[in-house]
């Protein structure tokens, strides 16, 4: 490998620096409400991240994620401090940090014996669920905080059931700081004004927070009356002032390692580091621009060096946390977050910087809203009753009878639907996942075809790992699934999104077989099985669909399909995450113009394991000839309040108020948005047209489209590819010249 030039260094340094500076000011508050919510030093959170950065970074392998506290281990901590401490949170706090030691031995075991493998075999909606138990467990107790309401009942069930009288128990004035502070969490990410989007959300939060602790002198002791209510401004309890910085080590305490709850509590922390670590680093490779790949079992050893060390010096669990970068490049991006934490809490913690727990705790409300929001139910059962049963049976264990037991349900639940659906035996069943069966076979033509019997799923994925690896110097593998009693989600996600990617790269690759399997969803990862009968009939709007396609020469294709890669190269699905497309149909209008029409589904929002799904119609008309890239779509107020960069067409007047038109070459564009084609535009719909060069992308709307909507569509897009051979005949003029 060459080495960077000066030029390529002092970029990657000012990508990385300022990425870590914006993180920074991101997790001081976040990392500080984590400590209060769980009960420990209120530096604890902090001091774990500025530990991983200085830590980690050169052990690990990733390359786009900060090293820091969990949110997920909030609930643990809490229980570790009060059930050890016997009453005294110091006491309790060390013997945590004694079990996050001994949590951090068994992480580095764990990687020492390449156990970053199972991160495949955790299945997808038991995690989900154990998150939205986790989510459940800390928006319970800090909406109370945020509401400045005493916390009534000791079980999270009876915290969570105490919310609606809490709020008539509310403080108004801290009320109105987490209220607001909240709302700022929402609807930051949807106010598109440029200067509101360069400070990040929580920094709004802490500016709001600030400016009530100043305007309302929120650290002075008193009493006020709101509508004949005497309500208390109590320093002590309603703000956290920030320590020394040389109260930060804190030293573990290893007096309960006899006791079983030291050991279930140990267990614990390694299981949900372990599991949240493996998950944040194929998050993490999923969104890496440059597609480099994470060595999970390098990160083990990291994150349990980082445990022993945090564990030894008074910081809370250390995971590898999903990344929240704006530009970062490398890993050392890491290292400089830990760096920018050390001086800027020393900062902080020097001139006492004093801050309402209402903000912290709104930030902690808003983060378990997003690991429990109520639309993971609707999304789950979208993706199979099997999915929602899971989440369901893992989110309810979790809750009453803690984590370890909710992970347990969660996989005993799914394995009982699997043996339920399969119609086998349970000493076959249990045969086939302890050894699947593949049959494995060469054609003349060169095709290599692996037909597994019996049953795959999230326990016997590695099989299929396996075999699939070994015959990565194939040219054309068929996965050949029609004698496979029963495919889960793990499996088809699996094969739909990674197998390509990460075990035959390069290799062409096939699925086949599914479509005599019954399934409960229509999601292409829903679980499969295989009946008795065949696949279904069209539907009715499926019908509708192929008759339209028939109409303009097209060939229509219903099935569900994961090659999306021409999709990628539109600016509107590139922020956007493509879980699938179906209903496709393909034709021409004319002599020149190829199109080719798909329902998808898309996903957009920053949640990782609660994004809104949406829902499209569109058309893609391939040209003939080079075109600008640009955006066309209709114009809003936001827009106009943003003051975003519009192309205007000074003598089309109607045109440039209806439409918001985006690009760099403004001479290509304007080239290109002839007289006629404005004209035509003007009189139509307001439909999203954009260009990658070679093709437009068009839709209307963030739903599937009925059959009367695609016909409109149709018709549009014919008529638009009429207008067009006239730029196609000025083209060729100009090469001819």
């Amino acid at each position: 490998m060459s080495a960077l030039s000066g030029g390529d260094g002092k970029r990657l340094f000012r990508d990385d620096f300022m990425a870590a500076l914006s993180m920074a000011l991101v997790t001081i508050p976040l990392a500080l409400g984590i400590a209060i919510a769980a009960d420990a030093p209120i530096l604890a959170g902090v001091w774990a991240a500025i530990l991983g950065g200085i830590a980690a970074t050169g052990l690990r392998s990733s390359h786009l994620a900060i090293n820091g506290p969990a949110t997920g281990l909030i609930v643990v901590v809490f229980a570790g401090v009060h059930g050890l401490g016997g009453g005294d949170l110091l006491e309790g706090f060390r013997a945590v940090l004694a079990a996050t030691i001994v949590a951090g031995g068994f992480i580095i075991v764990a990687g020492l014996l390449g156990l970053g493998k199972l991160a495949d075999t955790f299945p997808k909606h038991v995690v989900q669920g154990l998150l939205a138990a986790i989510g459940l467990m800390i928006l319970g107790r800090q909406l109370h905080v945020a509401l400045g309401a005493e916390v009534f009942g000791t079980t999270p069930f009876e915290i969570l059931l105490d919310i609606p009288t809490a709020l008539y128990r509310l403080n108004p004035l801290i009320a109105l700081i987490g209220f607001l502070s909240f709302g700022i969490l929402v609807f930051h990410p949807q106010i598109p004004n440029r200067w509101v989007q360069l400070v990040p959300a929580t920094i709004w939060v802490m500016l709001l927070a600030f400016g009530f602790t100043w305007g309302f002198d929120l650290m002075q002791a008193r009493d006020f009356s709101v509508l004949g209510e005497v309500y208390k401004i109590a320093p002590k309890e309603q703000m956290v002032v920030l320590p020394e910085i040389g109260d930060i080590l804190i030293y573990p305490n290893f007096a309960h390692w006899k006791s079983l709850d030291f050991w279930l509590l140990s267990l614990t922390i390694a299981v949900i580091v372990f599991i949240e670590t493996l998950m944040s680093g194929k998050i993490v490779d999923s969104i890496d621009p440059q597609k480099r790949h994470t060595n999970l079992n390098r990160e083990l050893l990291a994150v349990g060096a980082c445990n022993l060390l945090g564990g030894s010096l008074g910081a809370l669990p250390i995971i590898t946390a999903i990344p929240l970068y704006n530009g970062a490049q490398t890993k050392l991006s890491n290292l400089y977050h830990g760096l920018l934490l050390l001086v800027l809490v020393g900062v902080f913690s020097y001139f006492r910087v004093a801050i309402p727990l209402a903000a912290l705790a709104a930030l902690l409300v808003y983060t378990g809203y997003k690991f429990a929001a109520p639309r993971i139910i609707p999304d789950s059962y979208r993706k199979g009753d099997d999915q929602l049963m899971m989440l369901l049976a893992t989110l309810i264990t979790a809750v009453n009878f803690g984590l370890l037991a909710g992970i347990a349900a969660g996989l005993l639940v799914a394995l009982s639907i699997h043996i339920s659906k399969s119609n086998l035996e349970l000493q076959a069943f249990f045969a086939s996942l302890a050894r699947p069966k593949f049959e494995l076979s060469r054609q003349s033509t060169g095709e290599y075809y692996i037909r597994p019997e019996g049953v795959l799923n999230f326990v016997n994925i590695l099989w299929l790992k396996s075999i699939l690896r070994d015959a990565k110097e194939e040219k054309h593998i068929i996965l050949d699934l029609s004698n496979t009693r029963l495919i889960d989600y793990t499996i088809l996600e699996y094969l739909g999104e990674e197998a390509e990617k990460l075990d035959i790269p390069g290799v062409f690759f096939d699925v086949i077989g599914l479509d005599t399997h019954a399934s409960s969803s229509r999601h292409p990862y829903a679980m499969r099985i295989l009946p008795e009968d065949q696949k279904p009939l069209l539907s009715k709007r499926q019908e509708a669909l192929r008759d339209i396609s028939s109409e303009y020469e097209g060939e229509y294709f219903p099935e569900i399909r994961w090659d999306v890669n021409n999709l990628r190269d539109f600016l509107f699905f590139r922020t956007r995450k493509i879980d699938y497309r179906l209903n496709s149909a393909k034709g021409i209008y004319g002599l020149f113009f190829e199109w080719e029409s798909c329902d998808i589904v898309f996903a957009e929002g920053s949640a990782v394991f609660a994004n809104k799904e949406r829902h499209t119609s569109v058309i893609l008309l391939s040209l003939p000839f080079n075109a600008p890239i640009f955006v066309l779509e209709r114009e809003t107020m936001l827009d106009r309040l943003s003051m975003k960069q519009d192309i205007n067409f000074i003598e089309f007047r109607e045109f440039s108020d209806k439409f918001l038109l985006q690009g760099t070459d403004r001479e290509a564009i304007g080239e290109f948005f002839t007289p006629e084609l404005i004209a035509f535009l003007e009189k139509n719909e307001a439909y999203h047209i954009e260009s990658n060069g070679t093709t437009l992308l068009l839709f209307r709307q963030m739903m599937f489209a009925n059959a009367t909507d695609m016909t409109r569509l149709h018709e549009f897009a014919n008529t638009l590819s009429n207008l067009l051979v006239g730029y196609l005949k000025k083209q060729t003029l100009n090469l001819k010249l």
